[in-house]
């Protein structure tokens, strides 16, 4: 690298407005990394079914397969980890091994986000509060399995079985579309 020292040395000042050492191989984050110091939705990569959520706490993310979406709407959190949109994204993610989808920014920036009333997007949203706090008190539990843990797992399922009615009637589905999304992802 030394013999391209010079060249190294210019570039992308202009473009970023910060000067880095001539030797800095990766500076794509340098204008919004200020991002990643915000609330907002991430997920993995890899999933058997949309599993996304919300970080508060400003977590970067080095060398992994992670995504963020720059965005503190628990209203999308909510749409996003519903059934239907487990259904939309299995049927256009690439598959992988094992039941898995790639859920890559480019498929992701394809799911249909309608426009809620007042009254759905708040009952989203409180549900999706309940669930946050729940899956923090799971982790305070850690990986013993108790009556507790067991009673938290069944709410948390309630409360993503409401959402998933609210999604279902605001996307306007009925009976039969809202059977074969179920029975999909039972699968």
């Amino acid at each position: 690298m030394n013999k391209f020292r010079d060249k190294l040395s210019t570039r992308n000042t202009a473009e970023t407005g910060v000067r880095y050492e001539w030797y800095a191989l990766q500076r794509c984050a340098a204008t919004y990394y200020r991002e990643f110091e915000k609330p907002k939705i991430i997920w993995g990569n890899l999933a058997t079914r949309a599993s996304f959520t919300y970080d508060e706490k400003d977590h970067f993310f080095i060398n992994a397969p992670a995504c963020m979406l720059p965005t503190s709407s628990k209203f999308i959190l909510g749409v996003l980890n519903s059934n239907l949109i487990s259904y939309f994204l299995k049927s256009i993610c690439a598959e992988r091994q094992g039941g898995f989808i790639e859920q890559k920014p480019v498929y992701i920036s394809q799911v249909p986000i309608k426009k809620p009333t007042l009254s759905e997007e708040e009952k989203i949203i409180k549900l999706v509060n309940k669930i946050l706090l729940l899956n923090k008190r799971i982790n305070e539990i850690g990986d013993k399995k108790t009556s507790e843990s067991a009673r938290i797992e069944q709410e948390i399922n309630k409360n993503d079985e409401q959402i998933d009615e609210i999604v279902y009637n605001l996307y306007g589905l009925n009976k039969k579309e809202i059977a074969i999304i179920k029975d999909s992802l039972m699968k």
